[in-house]
């Protein structure tokens, strides 16, 4: 299975970092990870934005990539099939964005 999960809002829930939450996430993730499911980041950020996600990523240690796609205004699952994936289950704070 393809799993989307958004960043704002849901991975990062406030401007501060929260490890306990971060913990979470890594947990899920991998979890998804290791059952063979893939895992991408979706974000209606611009690709210029998704500095801060990659920043965020590079602390926490997957056991397989998590792939971004920034939408940029785009809608997500409309953005998605644009880059041919096919979006399975969706993990998002605000799903009328998707």
């Amino acid at each position: 299975m393809n799993i989307a999960i958004d960043f704002d809002g849901t991975i990062k829930r406030s401007s501060q970092r929260d490890s306990e939450e971060d913990d979470m996430w890594l947990h899920i993730i991998n979890t998804f990870s290791q059952f063979g499911h893939s895992v991408y980041c979706v974000t209606a950020r611009c690709p210029e934005m998704a500095k801060e996600i990659l920043d965020h990523f590079d602390t926490m240690i997957f056991t397989q990539p998590v792939v971004i796609v920034a939408c940029g205004g785009t809608p997500k699952k409309q953005k998605c099939k644009e880059e041919g994936i096919n979006i399975d289950i969706w993990i998002d704070d605000m799903p009328e964005s998707i």
